[in-house]
């Protein structure tokens, strides 16, 4: 029932209840005149007249309240107040009157409330508008500080956010009344582009406003969102034109029949940043924290599944230790393990486990740092053949591998490994170890040889390591790494020799032979020459000499021999000579013969009565001492056998029979002695008292 309806039915009672009193006034009036009629009759001495007259009969009657008494004496009547029927008439006036008068107020204050609210988000969005005129990029908040407070001045929590395209923002109020909100929407307010009551946008229909509890009760109060643009007279949103949902940026949005991007998010749903993978997704209110979707959150903060792990949303990025950091963080955040907590912040990158903010119109190099895409120096970067030019369109992957990032090297010039240019005219040799591309080959003076581009020396002139050209007559060894291929064929009074052929030389004279730095050098000279690695016209030149490992050695004079020291001994010299050639020791000192350990010395052989150890040298058979006697082949310890014994690799003197059994500290021991006897190195030893005792370890012990 509307106002107009009430106030018809009140004007219909309020006519009624007036015709009533008129009414009951005029019955007053014909009783008022009765009983005065009555009265006079009473009085006077007419009673006979008095009493044939009706009306003054029914006057008595009423004075009397009996119909049966027909006198009264000195009857003294009076009436005052109103009647019933005249007090529950004014009544049902005021009744009516008060409820059409409440409901006309009830139904004013809703309007002016209404009035009110739409005039303070009129006020906000006059506000907003330039701001978001002015946006080029999306704002890292989605929600819009506003300096007119976060309450109404009815007291309803008010907050305005951006949507997807900055350019356009939306005002939320919270607990609207219901009555409140009806009168809103049917206000025909055009300014919003639209108004949504929770998911439910307004299309003529109140209805909206009414919701029910999770208990399943009325709802009172209702969530009112307005939608605006930048130009408060647009009149469509920010979604552009599909044909299907690919075309919609916003993951948060699907292509409608209509062929526009609508967001697909539920009334409790934001489109928010989901911060474990970095892409858009409808996000429910308890999980919001800024402008992210968080697994959980508490207090503001977003947090993991679990919990226990939490940080101010303006600290999203989480390294691998837990500490926060945001996404404008200068240095690398280390996510070791973690790499996906990187997603959080949109303008950041994995590099070598650490999230890095993205170069900005610039290329990252493999030191980690950022470069305009003018800077003149080559940039390392192991994957420029992918992200070179794509990046920097001005330059080009070169150097080895093609590993660097450079500006093209201009006509007459060539790249050097590092993505270097030098000029084809550089005298240098430049190192173009696995260079690909603007290489030697773009220098027609040049050639590659080896790893390097060698600039062409003059006719009859050939060009060392060092990078100089060398005449063909130079008298000294030109070092080249490649003088086997190239140093006769440039020079052909030169040949590669020296150690593994990497000298380019005049060859050597007869009498003379070759060193390892391809130097000549005479067949005369008493020192050892170094003829490492020499493969020809080295040592085996001279007749006189003779390669001992890497050294040319000269032959020693009669009745000398050469150990392998180079040194060369008497024949008559009493010390062993260590000779790995031992068919020389008896051809040229046949005073000697080869001894010792696998017959390597030459040495003079031991008189009767003694014996020869490991060394060469000769021992008494009285010797005190056990002596080393391994890899003998003669004249060892089997020239005593009635002083020592061989145990093991020594020769060691005999115990007596009483004592048989010796020991490492060369003691001799009887076998029944309880002592552990150690007998290390000469376990032989403990089989002298093989009935009593047994070997455990190093010791010879008694059986058990």
């Amino acid at each position: 029932m509307n106002i107009k309806q009430i106030v018809n039915v009140a004007s219909f009672y309020a006519k009624k209840v007036k015709n009533s009193v008129f009414e009951a006034n005029r019955a007053k009036q014909e009783k008022k005149s009765a009983h005065q009629i009555s009265l006079t009759c009473l009085k006077s001495n007419q009673k006979a007249e008095c009493l044939a007259d009706s009306q003054t009969q029914h006057g008595l009657d009423e004075l009397s309240g009996l119909k049966g008494v027909r006198r009264l004496r000195g009857a003294r009547l009076a009436e005052y107040g109103r009647s019933m029927v005249e007090m529950l008439g004014v009544l049902a006036v005021i009744g009516v009157l008060s409820v059409a008068g409440m409901m006309g107020y009830r139904y004013a204050m809703t309007m002016y409330r209404a009035n009110e609210t739409v005039h303070e988000i009129n006020l906000r969005a006059y506000a907003i508008a330039p701001i978001a005129d002015n946006n080029t990029t999306d704002p890292e908040n989605p929600e819009i500080v506003m300096e007119m407070g976060e309450y109404t001045s009815l007291g309803y929590p008010i907050t305005a956010y951006w949507l997807e395209d900055p350019k356009y923002f939306e005002i939320e109020v919270q607990n609207v009344p219901v009555a409140e909100c009806k009168m809103i929407l049917r206000t025909e307010w055009t300014l919003p582009i639209i108004m949504k009551v929770g998911d439910l946008a307004y299309d003529g229909n109140t209805s909206i406003c009414d919701g029910l509890t999770e208990a399943g009760e009325p709802t009172t109060t209702a969530v009112m969102i307005f939608q605006y643009g930048a130009h408060l007279e647009d009149d469509m949103l920010p979604y552009q034109e599909c044909h299907n949902d690919d075309d919609c940026a916003s993951k948060c949005a699907r292509c409608s029949a209509e062929g526009v991007c609508v967001s697909i998010c539920g009334s409790n749903e934001r489109c928010r940043q989901d911060i474990l993978t970095g892409s858009q997704v409808c996000c429910t209110s308890d999980r919001w924290a800024g402008p992210y979707c968080c697994p959980s959150t508490m207090n503001g903060y977003c947090c993991n599944v679990a919990g226990d792990q939490c940080c101010p949303w303006f600290k999203p990025l989480i390294d691998k230790n837990g500490n926060c950091y945001t996404c404008e963080e200068a240095n690398g955040v280390d996510v070791t393990g973690v790499n996906e907590n990187c997603n959080a912040c949109p303008n950041r990158e994995i590099w070598n486990n650490k999230c890095v903010l993205k170069c900005k119109g610039e290329i990252r190099g493999d030191d980690g740092k950022c470069y305009d895409c003018k800077y003149t120096d080559p940039i390392a970067m192991s994957d420029a053949v992918n992200r070179c030019t794509q990046t920097c369109p001005n330059r080009v992957a070169n150097g080895a591998l093609n590993q660097y990032c450079s500006l093209p090297c201009e006509l007459g010039y060539f790249t050097n490994t590092d993505g270097q240019c030098f000029s084809c005219n550089t005298p240098e040799n430049i190192n173009v170890y696995r260079v690909k591309q603007g290489g030697c080959e773009s220098c027609k003076n040049r050639q590659q040889i080896g790893s390097y581009c060698i600039l062409d020396c003059p006719v009859n002139q050939i060009r060392g390591d060092d990078g100089k050209c060398y005449d063909c007559e130079y008298p000294y060894p030109i070092p080249m790494d490649n003088a086997l291929n190239m140093c006769s064929l440039l020079c052909s009074n030169r040949i590669a020799n020296g150690e593994h052929n990497r000298y380019c030389s005049i060859p050597c004279s007869t009498g003379s032979f070759t060193t390892n730095l391809g130097e000549c050098v005479s067949c005369k000279i008493e020192a050892n020459i170094n003829v490492y690695g020499v493969t020809h016209m080295g040592c085996d030149q001279c007749q006189n000499r003779r390669q001992i490992d890497r050294y040319c050695i000269l032959d020693c004079p009669t009745n000398q021999i050469r150990g392998d020291d180079g040194m060369c001994y008497s024949c008559l010299d009493p010390n062993p000579i260590y000779i790995s050639g031992t068919e020389s020791c008896a051809t040229i000192c046949s005073n000697r013969v080869a001894s010792g350990r696998a017959n390597l010395y030459c040495s003079i052989p031991c008189p009767e009565g003694t014996f020869t150890g490991y060394y060469g040298d000769c021992y008494s058979c009285d010797e005190e001492q056990n002596i080393d006697v391994s890899s003998l082949t003669h004249d060892g310890c089997e020239r005593c056998p009635d002083t020592r014994n061989k145990y093991n690799n020594y020769c060691v003197p005999k115990c007596p029979a009483d004592a048989p059994l010796r020991g490492r500290d060369n003691k001799c021991y009887p076998c029944d002695t309880e002592e552990r006897v150690n007998v290390q190195n000469i376990t032989d030893a403990c089989m002298e008292c093989y009935e009593e005792r047994t070997l455990d370890g190093n010791y010879c012990v008694l059986k058990e």
